[in-house]
């Protein structure tokens, strides 16, 4: 018998774990997608490893209140984009293609300590976040994703937002360096690091100051 997919929320004021099993506050929804008639539903060992990043990981938990909506799916196709982050909505999407897992710890922290925070930070940790911009932008690409999307990266500004006047620094390139150092900070690097060491090192230290 086909399983329905499950969409859950926490109706309370706290955060707390529901039956969906991920740690949330009021008006987050959570949806895992299960099996249907044209395809199967995502991994129990990928909905359990993501749990797990998302209630445990301390970084995350600052996240948990900017986060609104998270989305687990499988993908009918063998391959294409295993993540994403849309500020619009302030959702997480992670997408399953084949059976592989451990690769979305990859995943996980590229989209929500990378972007999440990224655009989190923005208004919250907005002078740092310049310092670790303006760092990044005169940097090379960290990785071959990044250098392959470089030139129209650094003309792309992410600050659109009305409140403030868009800052030159908020570059898609810089946020995709923010990502990038993140995976490789996590010990969960996915692609070959073009950047020289000195690079690395300078850029840690400015992610540490702007994740406190």
């Amino acid at each position: 018998m086909l399983q329905k997919r499950k969409i859950t929320r926490n109706h309370g004021k706290t955060a707390k774990i529901g039956s969906h099993g991920f740690k949330v506050y009021k008006g987050t929804t959570v949806y895992i997608g299960k099996s249907t008639a044209i395809k199967n539903g995502v991994s129990e060992e990928l909905v359990s490893m993501l749990q797990d990043l998302w209630n445990n990981n301390p970084s995350t938990k600052k996240m948990r209140k900017f986060v609104k909506y998270i989305s687990i799916k499988k993908s009918i196709q063998s391959g294409g984009t295993s993540g994403r982050w849309m500020k619009e909505r302030q959702a997480i999407e992670i997408i399953q293609h084949g059976d592989e897992v451990n690769w979305y710890k990859g995943t996980f922290y590229h989209e929500v300590e990378g972007h999440a925070f990224w655009d989190f930070a923005r208004k919250w940790r907005r002078e740092e976040l310049i310092k670790f911009n303006e760092l990044a932008n005169r940097m090379p690409p960290i990785n071959s994703y990044i250098k392959d999307n470089e030139y129209r990266w650094r003309g792309w500004n992410d600050d659109g937002d009305s409140d403030y006047e868009a800052h030159p620094s908020m570059t898609r390139y810089a946020n995709e360096q923010h990502s990038a150092i993140t995976e490789i900070i996590r010990c969960s690097g996915r692609r070959e690091t073009l950047l020289f060491k000195e690079g690395v090192e300078q850029l840690v230290k400015a992610w540490e100051d702007l994740h406190y």
